[in-house]
């Protein structure tokens, strides 16, 4: 896989936003382009719950429930009916073996 050009904080490639909002891209290429997207601050606050949902996957998927946990609590503070991010949430309290946190 190749590497990502980098880019000035604040600033964000199309390629980046594509990797971040594709459900195909693998986890570090999730990660990395929604890290760009969240700190391009050009997002509204739906899409930038998106970015925080998308890179927590990345994260839940590498078996980093710490940074999951916090990408789906920013997802739900931007968006607090975003089902999706209660629902892999309480997926991580439960891998975790933190029951009651998962209901």
């Amino acid at each position: 896989m190749g590497a990502l050009a980098t880019s000035p904080v604040g600033a964000q490639t199309p390629q980046q936003r594509e990797l971040c909002y594709k459900t195909t891209a693998a986890d570090e290429q999730t990660i990395s382009g929604c890290t760009a997207v969240i700190q391009g601050g050009k997002e509204n606050q739906q899409d930038l719950a998106i970015a925080y949902y998308n890179r927590g996957i990345g994260y839940q998927n590498k078996k980093d429930p710490d940074r999951a946990l916090a990408d789906y609590d920013q997802a739900l503070r931007l968006r607090p009916n975003y089902s999706s991010a209660f629902n892999n949430r309480g997926n991580v309290f439960q891998s975790l073996g933190k029951y009651e946190r998962a209901v």
